[in-house]
């Protein structure tokens, strides 16, 4: 009888005969969104628990991270000869020549089994191999150069490796985790927002990547990044037992096939390119679907596959959204995507696998978990190319204001939106982000699926399905002024990125030019300061935070405050993409061009009677459940400039 999972069952149970009885986890149990009961009031300050230790050398973060008025250059770079570590043998022979290098130049280590890791008996390195690095104890951190370099190391065992040889030995001799979570209980079942760990920092309701991969239960990890450190990553992972596949940016075909041959013989390692036609620069997408034997977890963060936005450099940080979903009893009967037994996030899942390429496998085996926790929320995301029919409402700021109105939390009354934006205003975007784009922006919030600001730009038409979608009299002014007044963009000024912890030189990921800041049509009196409430952390986040006046009662009977997304795109048109008409049919075609994805999450309150229910509704309607990272309130700009990362050199 043919399996439901098919080739996906296949490979859990080949990597269930070499399980390990140990697994790293987040020791810090958060709420999850959805209050249990109505939040506090703010206050306008906010102290920070942050260490702030000013003398640290952190690593340089690449410049410019997400160009898209151009081509943007995959961030896997092809070397000479081939992705290195591919070759167990060879590779073994290449890290004890190292470590035979590194050992001239080294005083001997006061803990000798340090020196002879490549002679360990088979117990201490299976012991290793369950351990996860605690880097928060005090010792060197990892001094990286070049991390938009390929750094691969697709075969080694990270259980046999040695350590980056540019990492001091130091770091090895660090605490193992002791707090292993049951592998019978989900962690996350209704989903939960972290922030990441970062080096040196207090740990508070934040999370490490060893904690999110939980890497001695994990089977199969699907993972989706714009920028890689690829020897870090895989290093992260129990190569003897987890299957990889790894979705990547790859525009041109020549690109593709010698990624696929540099990958062929690692036959746990499968590739995934997102097609990148015509107009689209950038596969930007930040996913994990990790498949363990009981439960999937889907893993939507704002940071890249590298060690600085995870926190190991202690000068970035992101934001985490998680859920845990259990598999389904293996009697259940077969499940099809429909509207009748599936949830949007689901259907619009499958729908982003489906268009990237994914394998097939893959999207099969989400057939085997139960999505009902996700029923609340929505999967958003914008697919790289043109959209015409009917594809054009399920993508970019379309699909987000679909999704608003499926959740039922669409509304014609004002909103307070806060976007929080590493990069809030790039590349070709620049010259969208305008009056215009932040009023597609603000409809799409609102639940407008983007038919209303097209219909206002195409509105020398006749016909009566566009009069009847033209906003009436005064309500463009009307519109006009709530972006105006209720529409607010948190970005660094230049004296923050100077006086963050690492200064300057990692300020190139946070991309802005003042050509555009310059331009007429710039909305700088939107722009506030983004300070981080760890001091000295500068930001990699993408949130946009929507706050109703008062809360509202939803059909379902929910009361609702607001909602944020959560996910990859930054506040451009290249992420969200722009609905134009059609030359051929004179119907909408949305273009986008680049992959982006992310999470929509309602804070609902519960009973009419809380306190604040009828009071309007602060920022602080988020705290315990996506808490706002910076300052609050946001300063404006005033005579200061945002951060130019040109002027640097950078």
């Amino acid at each position: 009888m043919e399996s439901e999972d098919d080739d996906l069952n296949i490979a859990i149970a080949m990597s269930l005969q070499d399980q390990e009885n140990s697994s790293s986890a987040n020791p810090n149990k958060q709420k999850d969104f959805r209050p249990r009961s109505p939040p506090k009031e703010n206050k306008s300050k906010q102290t920070s628990s942050a260490t702030y230790e000013k003398q640290l050398s952190p690593t340089q973060p690449q410049p410019h991270e997400e160009a898209q008025n151009q081509r943007v250059s995959p961030t896997l770079i092809k070397p000479a000869c081939g992705i290195p570590g591919l070759d167990r043998k060879k590779d073994e022979a290449a890290r004890l020549e190292r470590l035979a290098r590194k050992r001239k130049h080294l005083e001997p280590s006061p803990q000798p089994e340090h020196s002879d890791r490549g002679k360990r008996s088979k117990s201490d390195r299976h012991d290793d191999a369950a351990q996860v690095i605690d880097l928060t104890a005090d010792s060197p951190i990892r001094q990286q150069k070049g991390v938009n370099k390929v750094q691969s190391n697709l075969t080694e065992n990270p259980s046999n490796r040695s350590r980056h040889s540019h990492r001091p030995a130091e770091t090895e001799s660090l605490p193992k985790t002791t707090n292993v979570p049951d592998k019978t209980t989900l962690e996350y079942p209704r989903g939960v927002v972290k922030r990441t760990w970062a080096f040196r920092y207090e740990r508070k309701d934040d999370i490490k990547i060893e904690e999110v991969l939980r890497k001695a239960d994990l089977n199969i990890a699907v993972l989706s990044s714009f920028q890689w450190d690829m020897e870090w990553i895989v290093n992260k992972l129990d190569q003897t037992r987890t299957k990889m596949i790894f979705v990547m940016q790859a525009k041109e075909e020549a690109t593709r096939e010698q990624y696929r041959r540099e990958t062929a013989y690692a036959k746990h390692v499968r590739l995934c390119f997102p097609p990148m036609d015509g107009q689209v620069n950038c596969m930007h997408s930040k996913l994990m679907l990790l498949f363990y034997k009981d439960f999937l977890r889907v893993v939507v963060p704002t940071a890249n596959l590298v060690p600085y936005d995870w926190g190991e450099t202690g000068v970035m940080e992101n934001t985490v959204f998680l859920i845990d979903l259990p598999r389904r009893p293996q009697d259940a009967p077969r499940l099809n995507i429909d509207e009748n037994n599936s949830t949007l996030f689901q259907r619009e899942l499958v729908y982003f696998l489906e268009s990237m390429g994914m394998h097939e496998d893959v999207r099969r085996g989400l057939l085997n978990f139960d999505f009902t926790a996700t029923k609340d929320i929505a999967f958003v995301h914008t697919i790289g190319g043109s959209h015409m029919g009917q594809k054009w409402r399920r993508t970019g700021y379309c699909g987000l204001g679909r999704a608003i109105k499926s959740l039922g939390l669409d509304t014609n009354e004002p909103l307070e939106i806060d976007f929080v934006t590493d990069e809030s205003i790039k590349a070709s975007s620049i010259g969208s982000l305008n009056q215009n784009f932040l009023t597609q922006i603000y409809l799409s919030a609102q639940g407008d699926d983007g038919l209303t600001e097209f219909e206002r730009r195409n509105s020398k038409s006749k016909s009566r399905r566009r009069v009847e979608r033209r906003p009436p009299a005064g309500a463009e002014q009307q519109l006009s002024r709530w972006v105006q007044e209720k529409f607010r963009i948190y970005f660094p000024t230049e004296e923050t990125v100077l006086a963050s912890r690492g200064g300057p030189g990692n300020g190139g990921t946070i991309c802005f030019q003042p050509r555009w800041y310059n331009s007429d049509v710039f909305p700088r009196s939107l722009m506030r300061d983004c300070k981080s409430l760890r001091e000295g952390l500068l930001m990699h986040n993408k949130i946009l935070y929507a706050r109703y006046e008062k809360p509202r009662v939803l059909a379902n009977g929910l009361r609702c405050a607001a909602w944020a997304y959560l996910g990859s795109a930054n506040l451009s048109e290249s992420a969200w993409g722009k609905l134009i008409k059609d030359r051929v049919s004179g119907g909408p075609k949305l273009n986008c061009r680049n992959w982006e994805c992310g999470v929509v999450l309602p804070i609902h309150l519960h009973g009419d009677t809380s306190p604040g229910a009828t009071q309007p509704v602060g920022m602080d309607i988020f705290q315990g459940h996506l808490p706002a990272p910076m300052w609050l309130p946001g300063q404006p700009y005033g005579a200061r400039s945002p951060w130019f990362y040109s002027e640097h050199g950078l």
